[in-house]
């Protein structure tokens, strides 16, 4: 009777105390999913933001008045100061812009020891139509993500190019500030023609995280993708 009686008072005390942990357990984790999500867009806002701002500039500095001594070769060291100070108006931005000409020579740099040598020779990663005018992003190489934009004359004709070393350190700055209590995030490639989905940047013990988490979300946003972890049990 005794067992009985235990039985019947316990076992529904039991059931309640099982479903109320796991109902606690759910919403303590749609909470962390949230969060999580939270800062994942905002961190691919951000991104968004400052790649806009790179495409921009080197199209917009791509056709500046400035850049007509390397339509009628007449360059000095008028355009490599000019470049300079560019460079130096952004504090710490760019790592290097130049200007090559048509045989991917360095003629006016920031940085005087370019002068002569060849333009980046990273194999190109994306082309973009950006306003109206084409984009060449290619390989991340020693935290530097080169941008170029063609230089045109009159008649739309290619005379030079404008390169511009991205610092990419920003970006993985922007991924740094996604972290919380054990968390981590990663920029990977979603591009077609890269199957592996390559990690662009990523935050400190991202793949210890990613190979044991519990939670996570994506943000997507054309061929990038932010990807917060949360290693949660």
């Amino acid at each position: 009777m005794l067992v009985a009686f235990l039985l019947t008072a316990l076992l529904p005390m039991l059931v309640m105390t099982v479903l109320t942990f796991y109902q606690a357990r759910t919403v303590v984790r749609e909470g962390i999913e949230r969060d999580m999500q939270t800062r994942a867009t905002a961190a691919l806002s951000e991104i968004d933001t400052m790649m806009f701002e790179r495409l921009q500039n080197v199209i917009s500095w791509s056709r500046l008045e400035i850049m007509d001594e390397v339509v009628v070769s007449d360059v000095d060291k008028r355009l490599s100061n000019f470049l300079h100070e560019l460079k130096a108006s952004y504090r710490g931005v760019y790592h290097s812009i130049y200007v090559a000409n048509k045989q991917s020579v360095v003629i006016a740099s920031s940085e005087p020891s370019q002068i002569g040598k060849l333009a980046s020779q990273q194999s190109e990663w994306l082309s973009i139509k950006f306003a109206n005018h084409r984009v060449r992003l290619y390989e991340i190489a020693e935290q530097s993500l080169p941008i170029a934009s063609d230089i045109l004359d009159a008649n739309q004709q290619k005379v030079g190019t404008l390169w511009v070393n991205f610092n990419w350190q920003y970006i993985r700055n922007i991924l740094k500030n996604t972290e919380n209590q054990g968390s981590a995030a990663a920029l990977i490639n979603l591009n077609d023609t890269d199957q592996k989905k390559r990690v662009l940047a990523q935050t400190l013990h991202w793949q210890d995280i990613a190979a044991a988490h519990d939670i996570s979300v994506n943000s997507v946003a054309k061929n990038l993708v932010t990807q917060p972890l949360f290693n949660w049990q």
